[in-house]
């Protein structure tokens, strides 16, 4: 895969796995291999516009349009404010966002190709965007602007897949399980899941914060945790990966099928031919063990990070 447009909706705040995987975007953007061409906030941390700006700007590169959940409520903030107080400037509190509705909407009917949704936070906006109608910039309403306009749409989310006493709700389908429910009942493309479960224990940043300790955005924010020197989990730029490059010798994708959503937020693949759902697996070389392929897939993350730092 090359040169994919994709939007990225993230929670920024809520883990440094997020921005590890903004900067894995940067990486690609930088090598040619995709163009990210909006950000959806799935969050409320009213520093989080200033933290995508900094990191931007520590890579010398323009944000692209940023939209924000129209709710006020916060749902946790671990380091918004602790990496802002630091790399943010007064500019970046100007700056005027829409909803992210109407950014979705304008990245997918500006950009000529298919583009790819990248979910790694709660859904509350990409359910928006699935119901939302038509207006201004689309005849088509959010279903039918997402089938035409996107080839996959690709989230982190749920756990236990593979098995069936491992149904906890996951934070992301937990935070707003109706419009998690919503998005796995009416995504109208591919929907490929990496559940919590590959992405946990797949430790990033241990070099990374060493090196830099908190003189990056990305450094300062792993150092609001800790156990940031030991690294952490990477749900978020292992999705992004999967979204870069596809499976390689690193995920398998499960048979298609349909997800029920419980009310709580748990997760159920069924297998179904005419379902439009998948999920990720890690996919062992001969002799590895689950946590050799994590270490494997951690250090590719890394290597490619650490490569645009400075």
């Amino acid at each position: 895969m090359s040169d994919i447009n994709i939007i990225f909706d993230t929670d920024i705040g809520n883990d440094c796995d997020d921005i590890m995987a903004l900067e894995l975007l940067l990486w690609a953007q930088k090598q040619g291999l995709c163009k990210l061409s909006a950000i959806t906030y799935s969050q409320t941390s009213p520093h989080a516009v200033s933290v995508i700006h900094s990191v931007y700007r520590y890579h010398n590169e323009i944000p692209p349009p940023i939209g924000l959940m129209p709710y006020e409520e916060e749902v946790r903030d671990y380091y918004c404010k602790f990496v802002a107080d630091k790399f943010s400037i007064p500019e970046d509190y100007e700056v005027k966002c829409e909803s992210a509705v109407r950014v979705f909407r304008k990245a997918l009917v500006k950009n000529d190709e298919k583009s790819v949704i990248c979910a790694v936070g709660p859904f509350t906006n990409v359910a928006a965007l699935l119901n939302s109608e038509p207006d201004d910039i689309s005849t088509l309403n959010g279903v039918e602007l997402v089938k035409e306009k996107c080839s996959k749409m690709v989230v982190m989310c749920g756990s236990g897949f593979e098995r069936t006493d491992m149904h906890y709700p996951e934070w992301n389908a937990l935070v707003d399980p109706v419009a998690t429910k919503t998005v796995m009942a009416k995504c109208p493309v591919e929907l490929v899941i990496l559940p919590a479960e590959v992405g946990s224990e797949m430790l990033t940043g241990k070099e990374l914060v060493a090196k830099y300790e908190d003189s990056t955005p990305l450094t300062r924010s792993f150092l609001a945790y800790d156990d940031a020197r030991r690294g952490r989990p990477s749900w978020d730029p292992a999705t992004v990966l999967y979204v870069l490059e596809g499976c390689m010798d690193r995920f398998i994708e499960s048979d298609i099928g349909f997800v029920c959503v419980t009310d709580k937020g748990a997760t159920y693949h069924y297998k179904n031919e005419f379902g439009h759902c998948r999920y990720l697996k890690l996919n062992l070389l001969e002799g590895e063990t689950e946590d050799d392929v994590k270490r494997r897939i951690a250090k590719i993350m890394d290597d490619r990070v650490t490569s645009i730092m400075y």
